[in-house]
């Protein structure tokens, strides 16, 4: 759901997801505007990506960032590089390419500038998004006046001509292992960045809060007879929600039955993505108990 102080950019805009969506495009079309779930006035830092990665299972809504289980890309493994060697007394250890606890936590704006990309082709939907995503910079350049832009290689930098706080951009190398030869690894950008904030940020990627809900389960279908399952201490949200997923179908009737328990519900959603090969969407599972 995109938050309502982005409504005077988007009442702008008129975006066919449909005919964007021909072939194989990625992230998934649900989490196209997963970014803009974030007020404007909340932003700390916008982190700019150029486009999602391009591959099958990569992207998730969010620069830079992969989900939970997928290889951490390259250009995400020297950011941990120069976090860990920036911050030692911090002890961050960084065991997955997920970084949706610095969105939710610590209101980076991982935006990248093209919010979609056919499989295998970097670059192919940029002129669809290239006028939006401008404009996105400077609607928060206007509605913000203290979050930090961090512009990291050639192509973000040149987005700086679109920001007038100059004062609070902070540039350098990008971290892809080619470019990071030229100084990203010791260029101290994060520190530069917690500098121009006037306070420290959490790099950490772990969940500080979360909960763990163990589910009981076919061992056959998992191979353990629980599963967990981290749930976020972000207030649940409607079960509406889910029951827009066509996936949710045989959930929703399970759901009717007055006898079923949240635990249960979850158990039956999480088999029956898990039978169907789809992604366990932690907003269900926070739908689901909030309506037993």
């Amino acid at each position: 759901m995109i938050d309502p102080s982005w409504k005077p950019l988007f009442d702008q805009y008129d975006f066919d997801l449909d005919d964007i969506y021909e072939g194989e495009v990625y992230p998934p079309k649900d989490q196209v505007f997963r970014v803009f779930k974030m007020p404007v006035e909340q932003i700390c830092i916008v982190l700019l990506g150029q486009d999602p990665y391009h591959g099958p299972g990569q992207a998730h809504g969010l620069s830079f960032s992969v989900p939970s289980g997928q290889p951490i890309p390259p250009s995400l493994k020297n950011i941990y590089k120069e976090l860990k060697r920036s911050f030692p007394d911090r002890d961050y250890e960084f065991p997955s390419g997920n970084l949706e606890e610095w969105f939710r936590r610590e209101k980076i704006f991982l935006c990248n500038a093209s919010l979609t990309v056919q499989a295998g082709k970097p670059g192919s939907h940029m002129e669809i998004w290239k006028d939006f995503t401008d404009d996105v910079i400077q609607f928060i350049d206007k509605h913000n006046p203290h979050c930090v832009f961090l512009l990291l290689g050639n192509f973000a930098k040149s987005k700086a001509s679109l920001i007038t706080k100059k004062d609070r951009i902070v540039t350098e190398v990008h971290p892809s292992p080619l470019a990071a030869s030229h100084g990203f690894v010791g260029s101290g950008v994060f520190q530069r960045v917690e500098k121009v904030l006037g306070k420290s940020i959490d790099w950490s990627i772990e969940n500080k809060n979360k909960k763990v809900l163990y589910v009981k389960c076919d061992p056959n279908v998992f191979g353990t007879d629980t599963f967990p399952i981290t749930l976020p201490d972000d207030p649940p949200v409607n079960l509406q929600l889910a029951k827009e997923k066509k996936k949710m179908t045989r959930l929703e009737r399970m759901c009717e039955d007055p006898q079923t328990k949240g635990e249960e519900a979850v158990q039956i959603y999480v088999e029956y993505c898990k039978a169907k090969n789809l992604p366990i969407e932690i907003d269900d599972i926070n739908a689901i108990l909030t309506s037993m």
